[in-house]
Formats: structure tokens, sequence, C-alpha cells
């Protein structure tokens, strides 16, 4: 009996070792976003949640997801209270508290008015003098609506609402008055309104590119694993497995 308990001890101790590590577990907050990040029954989908999975797979990560209020988000991402947030844009003021990813997918931010608004074209803001701009915010959405309006002629207001569908609705129905313009991501925008059968807007132009990113925050995720994770994503990349989930979602790449 002796030599049949070390036997089993020796046995039990033998199948520990052998068994894989326990995976390191990241959380990501997101908001649904879509085409980018959409909640189906509780659960994430979308190319970035594809993406992130891909990765942590590659990684033997065990990753989560969790929907939350984009300003909640930040806040628990940047204190050190999650790992990580998408989708994000990549700004100068962001730097101190993000590891931010290579580039994934390339996008635009757009202008849009009621199809009869006295704004017929925009060769540049001074096609907007009098404009009054909507967006959803706080934001990176709301920052490229603050930096067309300084240099807009007398811009009367920026005025920020709760999420993007609000300000097409809004806008749609008149509520921003004659000289209403919303901006909004592009492919957004088009979701939205095929969506929601919102068929009196148009889109007066796309006034700038973005390719938007994943933050890791710098509070919690050591550099180490920040550079893992990116040269994973990377790797994802140039195997051509990331233009093939985006084109899945009718997407671009960023270049």
């Amino acid at each position: 009996m002796h030599f049949v308990s070390r036997l089993a001890a020796a046995l039990a101790a033998f199948f520990m070792l052998a068994a894989p590590a326990r995976a390191e577990r990241m959380l990501f907050l997101m908001q649904p976003f879509p085409p980018f990040v959409q909640e189906q029954g509780g659960q994430a989908t979308g190319p970035y949640p594809d993406i992130v999975r891909r990765v942590c797979a590659a990684m033997s990560l065990d990753c989560q997801f969790q929907f939350m209020p984009w300003r909640r988000a930040q806040h628990l991402v940047e204190t050190g209270q999650a790992d990580g947030l998408f989708v994000i844009l990549r700004t100068p003021d962001r730097e101190d508290r993000y590891h931010f990813s290579v580039p994934i997918l390339r996008t635009g931010y757009g202008l849009y008015v009621e199809q009869g608004s006295r704004f017929a074209r925009y060769a540049g803001p001074e096609d907007l003098d009098g404009c009054t701009l909507a967006a959803y915010g706080p934001s990176g959405t709301s920052v490229v609506a603050e930096s067309l309006a300084k240099s807009v002629p007398r811009s009367r207001a920026i005025i920020l609402e709760i999420d993007n569908l609000t300000v097409l609705r809004k806008l749609a129905a008149g509520r921003y008055g004659p000289t209403g313009v919303a901006v909004m991501n592009t492919d957004l925008a088009a979701m939205l309104m095929r969506r929601e059968r919102i068929g009196n807007l148009r889109l007066l132009a796309e006034v700038q590119k973005a390719e938007y990113v994943i933050g890791l925050s710098k509070q919690r995720v050591p550099r180490q694993l920040a550079d893992q994770f990116d040269a994973q994503l990377r790797a994802l990349i140039h195997s051509g497995a990331v233009r093939e989930i985006a084109a899945r979602y009718a997407l671009t790449p960023a270049q």
C-alpha cells in the first residue's frame, strides 16, 4: 500500500506539472459602436472583438469583454481598474495613459446635413459659416467637431449628445435648426441610417481620415505585455487575418 500511495502521489505531481499554466486574465471595456463593436445577446461581436479574441488566444490570455458607458470605461482603464479599451483614437492627450496598438481599421469622419440644407457644398470650413455642429461626446468624434469649429466663421455652437443615434434623429427632425450639421464616423452613420431607415439626410463631405486602435492601460499593463500584444496583432495583420475579418464586415484595414 505504501508503494501504491507513493505512486499515486508521483502521478498527481506529474499531471500538475504537465497541466498548462493558468492563463493571464485581461479585462477589455467597450461600448456598442457599430459596425466596429456590437452587442448581440450580451456578447461582443464585430471586427474588434474578433481580432482581440484572436490575439488573446495566440498569447494564451483569458480575455473578458464588458460593455459600459464610454466615459466610465475610459476612467476605469486610465486608473488601472481594467486592462484595455476599444475602439479608440490615438490622440496626444492620451499618450501618457495608454499603450496604443498599431492601427487596425481605417475609417473617416463626415459632415451630415438634411437633404434640403442650405449647406450645398463643402470645400473648407468657410462653407459652414454660421452652422450649429452636433456630435456624440465627449469622444473622439467631439474632438473632431471642436477642432473643426475653431476654423468655421461664426459657428454658433457645438451640441454634444449622449449617443450617435440621437444626433442623427435630431438632425433628421430639424432639431438643430436650418444650420444644423452633424459630425459622425462615416461607417457608423451609414449603418445607422440604413438600420433606422433615416432617409432625409446626406453626407456633405468627409473631413478627416481616422484609424482606430486598441488602448491598454499604462497603470495596469506592463510595457512588456503591451509590446507582446502589439507584436501578435502585427503578426495577424501581416498574415492577412485582419484583412479577412475586416472584409466580413465590409470595412477597410489600416495601411
